[in-house]
């Protein structure tokens, strides 16, 4: 059959040309947001960002005729993730994750026995579900606002 064993194909994200140059000029529109702001410690200054979290990937590996150019794969878009929100003061201070799962109850949440769960709950991990998809939504960014980024400026605060 001449077949092979194949990864199933996908495109690659692509640097910009002008990568170098839009880091320079990102640099330079935060240094005058921090001075204009009047912002005086970097524990006041969060970065945060979403990323997906694969538990149970789908294996994307098959056979096909050796010399495919495109080879599809059933189950491939039946994957198990979550998402995690990630923040990280300007003064390296890394703060509680939001995991945010797909599902309808706090029943689509890690069990509250799951290995390592009371670590990440002492740790202040919040834990959330959106009953449409495992992604962040406005309303779950609210709650991760109200629940860790606000608490954490209070405290830095207080400490300055």
């Amino acid at each position: 059959l001449r077949w092979v064993p194949r990864v199933s194909t996908r495109a690659a994200q692509k640097t910009p040309v002008d990568a170098e140059q839009q880091i320079w000029e990102l640099f330079l529109r935060l240094a005058l947001w921090v001075r204009d702001a009047g912002v005086r410690h970097p524990s006041l200054i969060v970065n945060f960002d979403q990323t997906q979290v694969v538990i149970a990937d789908n294996n994307a590996h098959t056979f096909a005729e050796e010399g495919s150019k495109q080879v599809g794969v059933n189950g491939k878009e039946e994957k198990r993730a979550f998402t995690s929100v990630v923040g990280i003061s300007a003064s390296g201070n890394v703060l509680p994750s939001q995991l945010i799962f797909k599902g309808g109850s706090d029943r689509s949440l890690p069990s509250p026995s799951a290995p390592a769960r009371d670590e990440a709950s002492r740790l202040g991990f919040l834990y959330s579900w959106n009953p449409n998809n495992y992604w962040s939504s406005l309303s779950l960014m609210e709650t991760y606002m109200e629940t860790i980024i606000v608490p954490y400026f209070m405290h830095q605060k207080q400490l300055l």
